[in-house]
């Protein structure tokens, strides 16, 4: 049942951000069928009278029961009073009967109150408490509990980080079947941190987050996929797509621009582009001028040398990143996997043609990748800082053609990798 009500706690909360939101009423119904014949009638009758939202006699028979330490009763005067039904809003009783039945171990009374004390509603704002509530909830098996409780170690808010309580918590709420939780397990098991990297593991685990429709987990498997297995990889990306996800629809956008992996489809990328740009994702909108220039080849295609896919990566990441919806606390639960390139004032400007190498997400795989081709001398590295990204570069070149002539004379192993040509004017597009 829903008390507190922030985008960050919407799973089972009491208040919204306007302080009341309307009742939901479906784990209460599941109490309620289970434990009707076994209460009290002043318990039962409060029980059906709020199911049937008769709030008077709801109000009347809840009140007498909670006088009797009936913990469901008590979280049920907590609502009423919350949400002001048949009685005027009053956070204080509601905080009270809140307190009450969480002290009487109510599950979803424990997570609410400790909503409250994060999000500073009703009481003094306390990170400390709140992760003493988180707890005690989770520890009575309640899955947005562990779910929560885990974030807070991972963040250290209202206490030391910890990573391995993290991870206990995620797998424990993993395990229960929690979507996000499952997401977040399969990134940990991606790194090499707190338990060893099992690659396999954490991508089942994603994946499992993917087939409940978690969105993040849909555009996380399908940048992970892509060196592969491309016909998942496009898969998960469309899924992501269809569940409004702007850097699925980007991406999808470029890949069909670009025509490497799959054939090259402009009315494709045009389609997921447009979808990706009225979803806000205005990077999508290099792609339209790049589409343009295709159809009208008397144009020069700078903007094509732009367009590659962001987040496409070369090897599997060590921590799964993805975009969210805004929460109203000061940060996201997780990172963006794509975003906009740095904006660096002190930043030189390039000049010149450019032969692009690769594009690396880490500076161990820069180096290994200057290493194994012998770029040494022959190569400068650009960081888009904002993307935790490195481009490997060759040195410039002052006109087209000379660059286009290096270009062929690439050994095979090097161009094996597919590199090609960027002017300054694409390249300086992304780091001012």
């Amino acid at each position: 049942m829903n008390i507190f009500n922030e985008n960050d706690y919407n799973e089972s909360s009491v208040f919204n951000r306007a302080f009341f939101l309307e009742v939901s009423l479906r784990k209460i119904t599941t109490i309620a069928l289970s434990l009707l014949y076994s209460f009290p009638t002043h318990a039962a009758d409060c029980q059906t009278a709020f199911l049937e939202q008769d709030y008077v006699t709801a109000f009347s028979a809840c009140k007498e029961a909670s006088d009797s330490a009936d913990a469901q009763a008590s979280f049920i005067m907590a609502t009423i009073y919350a949400k002001g039904l048949s009685v005027a809003p009053n956070v204080d009783q509601s905080i009270s009967y809140l307190t009450y039945a969480a002290e009487l171990k109510h599950p979803e009374a424990m997570f609410n109150l400790a909503v409250a004390f994060e999000l500073g509603r009703g009481v003094n704002k306390s990170a400390s408490d709140a992760v003493g509530w988180y707890q005690k909830a989770a520890e009575a098996d309640f899955l947005p509990a562990q779910r929560k409780l885990a974030l807070m170690y991972e963040k250290g808010k209202g206490t030391p980080v910890d990573a391995k309580q993290s991870y206990f918590w995620y797998k424990k709420a993993a395990e229960a079947g929690q979507s996000y939780a499952q997401l977040k397990l399969g990134a940990i098991l991606l790194q090499d941190k707190v338990v060893p990297k099992d690659i396999e593991a954490g991508l089942s685990w994603i994946e499992k987050a993917a087939l409940q429709n978690e969105t993040e987990a849909q555009f996380a498997l399908a940048t992970l996929l892509w060196n592969r297995d491309i016909d998942k990889s496009l898969y998960w990306y469309e899924k992501a797509a269809e569940n409004g996800n702007s850097f699925a629809m980007h991406n999808l956008a470029s890949i069909y621009l670009k025509g490497e992996k799959v054939p090259l489809d402009l009315d494709k990328s045009e389609r997921y582009a447009k979808q990706s740009i009225a979803s806000g994702q205005t990077a999508s909108e290099r792609i339209l001028v790049a589409i343009n220039q295709l159809r009208h080849p008397s144009q020069e295609l700078a903007s094509v040398e732009g367009s590659e896919p962001e987040t496409l990566i070369t090897e599997p990441v060590a921590v799964v990143k993805a975009p969210i919806e805004p929460l109203t606390q000061a940060e996201p639960e997780v990172e963006n996997l794509v975003l906009n390139a740095a904006v660096e004032d002190e930043i030189p400007r390039l000049k010149g043609y450019f032969i692009q190498f690769a594009k690396i997400h880490s500076s161990e795989g820069v180096a290994h990748f200057v290493r194994k081709y012998k770029l040494q001398g022959q190569s400068q590295v650009v960081e888009l800082k904002n993307e935790q990204a490195y481009l490997v570069l060759s040195l410039a070149f002052e006109d087209k053609a000379a660059a286009k002539a290096a270009l062929t004379e690439l050994d095979k192993a090097l161009a094996a990798q597919k590199p090609w040509l960027r002017s300054d004017k694409s390249l300086n597009a992304l780091l001012f």
